[in-house]
C-alpha cells in the first residue's frame, strides 16, 4: 500500500491489509503447509469500495438499470430488507459476465428474478460503486493499479520499437491458435478455458492475411508460413461460378459454410493472395477470386453478399467494403479495364451511401479501397471521399477533452459513449490509409491531424494486448498472453481481434517515429 501511494490519510487502512493478510495466510495454513519462502511467491490483491450510490426507484426495470453501470468500473450491490449482495468490478470481469448478467447474478443471490425489482420496488435497493483495484503478483513486482481489469498505457510508450513489439507478440500468439490443417480457432476465454466460438472462413482468411502482412513487414517465417498453410488449405474449398469462365480459368469463390459470408470471404482471401511478393504463384487464384467477386456486382454498383442469387443483397456494409478492397489491391498489381470498372461502379455506389449515413462497419474498407485508388492521383475523387470520411471520424476519437477514463483514450466512439473497442483497430487502418495519401500529396495539415489520430489510436490499440502484468484471475496464462481483448472490459481474446490488431499496428508501424 505504500508503494502504491494509498497508506497516507487513510486511518485504519493499512492495519485492515494487514488483518486481512494475516486471516489469509492462516485460511492457507488449514489447507497446505507455508513457509517463508513460499509467502515470497504470493499475489497480493487489494480492491477498495469507495462510496455506494443509490439507484432512483423508477430505473428498476432491468434494461433501463444496466445503462446506469460503466462497464467495467462499476460494481453491482442490491439490498433487499436486511440482506444484500454485491459483486465487485474486478469480479464481474473475471467471471466474464455483462452488466446484465452480473444484475441478475446479484439479484438472484437474493431470491429474486430480475422481473422482481419493479414488483418488490418499496424493498429493493439497487446501488452502484466504484474501487480502486491493485494487484502485486510478486514481491519483487511493481504494484500495479488496474482499471477495468487492464494496467494503462502511456502515450509515450507508443513508439516503433513498442509496435513491433506487439507485432511480434500478437503474430506469435496467432500463430499458435492455428490447427494442423490451417484452420484457426475462434478465440479464448481467460475466466474460464474455454473457446470463443467456432472459426470460420472469414476469420481463417482475415488471419492469413494479417499474417502475411507481418510475414512481410518483419521478415517473420512463422507467419509467412502460417499464412500460406491457410491459403492453401481454404483454395481447396473455392467452388466455380457455371458459366462464368475467361482467360486463365473459371470464376470461383470461397465456399463458406455461412452463405452471408461467402462474398467477404472471397474478399479476404483475395487480399492473401495479393499480399505475398512476388504474387505470380497466386496470379490464377488471384484471377479466379476476382471474377466470382465481380459477378456479385449489379449495374448499380451494389454488390450481393452471397453468391445464392436468389438471396438478398444485405447487410451493405462490412462484405461489400471488404470486396472493393479486395478488387483495389488486385488492381494496383495487374491492372484490367472490368475491374477498374467494377471498382469505379461500387465507389459511385457505396460513397453516396457513406454520405447519406456514415457507417463505421463500412468506412475501414472504402478507407483502404479510395487510398489504393488515389495513390497515382489519377483521380482526385478517391482522395477527396477518402479525406471526407476522416474528418467525419475524427469527432469520434475519444481524447482528453470528451473522455474521462485513461483506459479508453485514442479509441473511437461512434455512439458517444465514452467507451471503445476493437472497432479502434478498423479504423486506424483507414486513418493509416489516410496519412499515407496526405503525406503523398504533401497535405501538411491534414498529415498532422492524421498522425496525432494514428499514434493516439495505437495507444488504445495496445491497450487492448493482454500483457502478463494483468493476469490477475487468469489460471491458464499462456494461451491469454499477448492476446487482443474485444474492449478494455470484455477480456475474450478472439481470433479476427489479434487480426485487425495486426493489421493496424502493421500499418502505423512505417508511419511513425521514432
Amino acid at each position: 500500500m505504500l508503494a502504491a501511494g494509498q497508506a497516507d490519510g487513510r486511518a485504519g487502512l493499512v492495519e485492515a491489509c494487514r488483518d486481512a493478510a494475516i486471516d489469509a495466510v492462516k485460511n492457507g495454513l488449514d489447507e497446505a503447509r507455508l513457509d517463508e519462502s513460499a509467502l515470497k511467491r504470493l499475489a497480493v490483491e487489494v480492491e477498495l469500495l469507495g462510496p455506494a450510490q443509490q439507484l432512483p426507484v423508477g430505473l428498476l426495470r432491468p434494461r433501463a438499470l444496466e445503462r446506469q453501470y460503466e462497464p467495467g468500473l462499476d460494481g453491482i450491490a442490491v439490498r433487499l430488507g436486511d440482506r444484500s449482495a454485491l459483486l465487485r468490478p474486478s469480479q464481474i470481469i473475471a467471471f466474464g459476465l455483462s452488466t446484465s448478467q452480473a444484475i441478475e447474478f446479484v439479484v438472484r443471490q437474493l431470491g429474486l428474478a430480475p422481473e422482481d425489482l419493479r414488483r418488490q420496488k418499496e424493498r429493493v435497493l439497487c446501488l452502484r460503486f466504484r474501487t480502486r483495484h491493485f494487484w502485486q503478483a510478486r514481491a519483487e513486482d511493481p504494484v500495479v493499479e488496474l482499471h477495468r481489469g487492464c494496467a494503462i498505457v502511456p502515450q509515450e510508450s507508443v513508439t516503433r520499437g513498442r509496435i513491433d513489439q506487439a507485432i511480434d507478440q500478437i503474430a506469435c500468439h496467432l500463430v499458435e491458435r492455428q490447427r494442423p490443417d490451417g484452420s484457426f480457432s475462434g478465440g479464448y476465454l481467460p475466466w474460464s478455458n474455454e473457446e470463443a466460438g467456432a472459426g470460420s472462413a472469414i476469420v481463417d482468411a482475415g488471419a492469413a492475411w494479417a499474417l502475411a502482412m507481418v510475414g512481410a513487414a518483419r521478415k517473420d517465417r512463422s507467419a509467412m508460413d502460417a499464412s500460406a498453410r491457410t491459403l492453401a488449405a481454404l483454395t481447396k474449398q473455392l467452388a466455380p461460378i457455371e458459366g462464368k469462365e475467361g482467360a486463365g480459368g473459371e470464376a470461383a469463390y470461397l465456399k463458406s459454410p455461412v452463405q452471408a459470408d461467402r462474398l467477404g470471404a472471397s474478399a479476404m482471401l483475395l487480399l492473401t493472395a495479393c499480399e505475398p511478393s512476388p504474387v505470380e504463384p497466386n496470379r490464377q487464384l488471384c484471377d479466379r477470386l476476382a471474377r466470382g467477386i465481380m459477378t456479385r456486382q449489379l449495374p448499380t454498383g451494389m454488390m450481393q453478399t452471397n453468391f445464392v442469387t436468389t438471396q438478398p443483397a444485405a447487410p451493405q456494409d462490412v462484405n461489400p467494403g471488404q470486396a472493393l478492397l479486395a478488387l483495389a489491391a488486385y488492381q494496383k498489381i495487374a491492372a484490367s479495364p472490368k475491374i477498374l470498372a467494377a471498382i469505379e461502379r461500387g465507389f459511385e455506389h457505396y460513397s453516396k451511401e457513406f454520405s447519406l449515413k456514415p457507417s463505421d462497419a463500412l468506412m475501414p474498407w472504402l478507407a483502404g479501397a479510395c487510398a489504393r485508388m488515389a495513390g497515382d492521383r489519377r483521380d482526385s475523387r478517391y482522395a477527396k471521399h477518402l479525406f471526407e470520411m476522416m474528418d467525419w471520424l475524427e469527432p469520434h476519437q475519444l481524447t482528453s477533452r470528451n473522455c474521462r477514463w485513461p483506459e479508453m483514450l485514442g479509441g473511437i466512439d461512434p455512439q458517444g459513449t465514452e467507451q471503445a473497442d476493437i472497432g479502434t483497430a478498423l479504423q486506424m487502418m483507414a486513418v493509416a490509409d489516410a496519412l499515407a495519401l496526405a503525406r503523398r500529396f504533401g497535405d501538411k495539415q491534414r498529415s498532422a491531424r492524421y498522425e496525432r489520430m494514428l499514434r493516439h489510436g495505437m495507444r488504445f490499440v495496445l491497450q487492448l494486448e493482454f500483457r502478463p502484468e494483468e493476469c490477475l484471475y487468469v489460471r491458464w496464462r499462456l494461451e491469454t498472453i499477448h492476446g487482443v481483448r474485444t474492449a478494455p472490459w470484455d477480456h475474450a481474446l478472439t481470433t479476427e481481434n489479434a487480426q485487425f490488431a495486426l493489421v493496424a499496428l502493421v500499418k502505423a508501424r512505417e508511419l511513425l517515429a521514432p
